[in-house]
């Protein structure tokens, strides 16, 4: 994928996740967990009830969804590249099966899973078993990659899985952190109704701690588009002159994004103790931003061993 059309992608998913936290916090949708699922089930679902034409359509597309995570064995058993994590794919079209289902019928959801599931808790967790599955199978076969592959599959797995990662990013960035935020302020407002009340300073920091969040996920996804266009040219020519400066250079962000990162986190608990007497909700949690920290922290490992790996080939040409 061209780096222009990635990002383009990026821009969407974080607008995307946006809608989702801005409608989400007034219940006009449901956790974006349930998300294609509760979508493709309101479709079957008026499908179903246009008539018998409609019915029938509705069954052959609710089955094929439910079977599509299958259809690779076929492909992977003719290949011989069936493994043992492979049987997760029946058990994620079960699930779906399963989702679906109880998505058109939501009156069956709180008595499948219990009155604790009801509404969007329900639903969220139906998709949310999905992806889990799905994600632990990804990752599964991702590693398999790692172990067997040849280093030009090994930079494209690579590439994809950074890709991926970047997507998730710019998910809880735009998604994850601005729900929290608005269920934050929409919890100051119920919880302090007495007039007079200065909640101003309030909802500033908890604005501040926001941003806070997301700043090291938008660093990260800098770090990923930069990382991709390294993996791009390994996968052309490993030996690229250019790679160990790129390498170089973002080594060098990635410390920089993580300093940034860490002396923000510091600053917005110093400032909570300094006005402390005007806030009306103080987040004493130290959230230090581990996932970033640990992505980064790759990242760099990975750049220093392309750098070593293409001085110790220029010491080998030279001795040769």
């Amino acid at each position: 994928m061209k780096r222009k059309l990635y990002v383009f992608l990026l821009v969407i998913i974080s607008a995307a996740a946006l809608a989702f936290a801005f409608l989400g916090a007034g219940g006009v949708v449901s956790q974006a967990a349930a998300f294609p699922f509760e979508q493709i089930a309101w479709l079957l679902r008026n499908m179903s009830l246009s008539g018998s034409v409609g019915n029938a359509a509705a069954i052959i597309l609710y089955c094929a969804i439910s079977i599509a995570p299958c259809a690779y064995l076929p492909y992977a058993y003719i290949r011989k590249r069936l493994y043992v994590e492979d049987i997760c794919l029946p058990a994620i079209s079960i699930l779906i099966f399963i989702s679906i289902y109880l998505m058109i019928n939501p009156a069956y959801i709180t008595a499948a899973l219990g009155s604790a599931a009801g509404g969007m808790v329900g639903r969220a967790l139906l998709g949310g078993s999905v992806y889990a599955l799905f994600i632990a199978y990804a990752v599964s076969r991702l590693m398999r990659a790692f172990k067997t592959s040849k280093a030009i599959d090994l930079y494209k797995s690579l590439y994809v899985f950074a890709g991926f990662i970047g997507i998730v990013f710019a998910g809880c960035a735009f998604g994850v952190c601005v729900s929290d935020f608005l269920s934050s302020i929409s919890s100051v407002k119920a919880s302090n109704t007495m007039p007079g009340l200065k909640l101003m300073p309030t909802y500033i920091f908890i604005g501040l701690s926001m941003v806070v969040d997301i700043v090291p996920l938008v660093f990260d996804i800098i770090i990923v588009v930069m990382a991709m266009d390294i993996l791009e040219k390994l996968k052309k020519d490993r030996f690229d002159e250019s790679i160990p400066d790129d390498a170089k250079r973002i080594s060098g962000l990635c410390a920089g994004f993580l300093s940034i990162s860490l002396f923000l986190n510091a600053g917005i608990y110093i400032l909570q103790l300094i006005y402390a007497k005007q806030l009306y909700v103080i987040d004493a949690n130290i959230g230090l931003p581990l996932v970033s920290i640990a992505f980064v922290l790759c990242v760099m490992l990975l750049s220093f061993y392309i750098r070593e790996n293409k001085q110790l080939k220029d010491e080998n040409d030279g001795f040769i």
